[in-house]
């Protein structure tokens, strides 16, 4: 399976990471690649209480209305509240602050087809309003 994240991609990650884990105090840990989500949020006692996606993007992003995430991280998301596993969206666009949603507490205002055009990566999308994000 193809994976298009580069270094920077990474390193961009760890910074909106290392903010959580300032804003929270909560023990982040990166997901192996190809997981559902990105990070594990684990307590004091060693257990999972969350669950976080990082989307950053470009300053040029900034333009659009909603961020956008796979149907299959938001049904994922379900199945994680079952077992009392909260799921965050987690969004920077340029240089500005984190902010954050509960997946399973917001509804998306739409959901589309769409995706990377030339990587055969067509699925449906859940469209959040970048307005019902809140700063950390």
């Amino acid at each position: 399976m193809p994976t298009y994240q580069t270094e920077s991609d990474i390193a961009s990650e760890e910074d909106t990471i290392n903010f959580l884990r300032c804003k929270w105090g909560f023990k982040i840990e990166r997901m192996p690649d190809f997981h559902e989500f990105d990070y594990a949020v684990i307590n004091k006692a060693g257990s999972v209480k969350g669950l976080v996606e990082i989307k950053n993007r470009k300053a040029d992003a900034a333009k659009y209305p909603t961020i956008i995430l796979s149907m299959s991280k938001v049904l994922a998301a379900r199945q994680w509240k079952d077992l009392g596993i909260r799921c965050f969206l987690a969004a920077r666009v340029g240089k500005g602050k984190p902010r954050v949603i509960d997946i399973n507490e917001t509804k998306p205002t739409d959901i589309r087809f769409g995706g990377r055009d030339g990587r055969n990566h067509q699925e449906p999308l859940a469209h959040y309003d970048k307005k019902d994000f809140k700063v950390i």
